[in-house]
């Protein structure tokens, strides 16, 4: 029984992912890719009166729910292809972003009213173009590994700016609401008024018109720009901890080269550094299987 699943996890595997599945993978990925495409067409006349070709595939979005299912079934199938926690990966799976995504991606389908919303969520499908791009994908991964990398500290000033939002408010409504002002009429507009204004954005729609509101507007402005520097701090010492992680995974790989005197040095750059970004639990599998080829032509 278990063989038996994990073939049908290959098939499976193969189809869905083009760089593995070759011709079959890249048919799969330009179905998925145009019912995606398709059935988000309807959206773009929602408030408005929609020619009867529009309708046609409103009613025909069943069926591209449908494939979406089928599509998300099986990338719960292959969870532990995909991801490095060995049986757990198929209850982790679900809660995983892209996971998510595609089970938003099927609810419109299947429901009415303002559900139908979440049909601009299959928009996000759209970026799985990036697997045909290895270079791009190889570059998006570096950059979210390199946000990611410091997330903890990321978290610490994401809630420390909510918590600085919350008290300006608060302040910014006794001061201004006191003060008759009728752009500060309840604490949503305080609440609005120090968002905007904390992140440096600043529409204008509301002024404060006291002395003490000025002050406090500045203070959050200041405390705005402060905030955007440490994030961008952050983000690049991540850059700067990834960048080293992949200087140390090329001298691994030139060491490889240098000892079985191997040709390709980009494909080999390729395999390894898959290993880091954890694209492919098979890459390590390939990379071993090369390299006791090598060893047997060595001899």
């Amino acid at each position: 029984m278990k063989n038996k699943f994990r073939k049908i996890q290959d098939i499976i595997y193969q189809v869905v992912t083009p760089k593995v599945g070759g011709a079959a993978g890249i048919i799969y990925d330009i179905i998925i890719l145009s019912a995606v495409a398709i059935s988000i067409i309807p959206f773009f006349w929602i408030g408005g009166s929609q020619p009867d070709w529009v309708n046609g595939i409103i009613k025909l979005d069943w069926l591209f729910g449908t494939i979406f299912l089928i599509d998300y079934i099986g990338r719960w199938m292959i969870a532990d292809r995909k991801m490095t926690f060995g049986p757990k990966s198929f209850l982790l799976y679900p809660f995983t972003l892209w996971a998510m995504i595609d089970l938003l991606a099927i609810v419109p389908a299947f429901a009415s009213g303002t559900l139908q919303v979440l049909l601009v969520v299959r928009v996000l499908k759209l970026f799985r173009l990036i697997e045909w791009l290895p270079r791009v994908n190889a570059s998006i991964r570096f950059v979210t590994n390199s946000i990611t990398t410091n997330w903890r500290s990321l978290l610490i000033v994401g809630m420390s700016v909510l918590i600085l939002v919350f008290t300006f408010a608060l302040i910014l409504l006794n001061i201004e609401g006191a003060a008759g002002n009728d752009d500060v009429q309840s604490f949503g507009d305080a609440l609005w008024f120090a968002f905007i204004t904390i992140t440096t954005i600043g529409y204008g729609d509301i002024t404060p018109i006291t002395t003490g509101g000025r002050w406090l507007t500045a203070i959050m402005a200041i405390v705005g720009i402060l905030i955007m520097a440490m994030i961008t701090a952050i983000v690049m010492d991540g850059f700067s901890q990834n960048a080293k992680v992949i200087q140390e995974e090329i001298k691994e790989l030139d060491k490889i080269i240098d000892k079985y005197k191997i040709k390709g040095k980009t494909r080999w750059a390729s395999l390894l550094l898959a290993k880091q970004y954890k694209d492919d639990s098979d890459k390590e599998k390939e990379i071993q299987k090369e390299i006791k080829k090598a060893d047997k032509n060595k001899k």
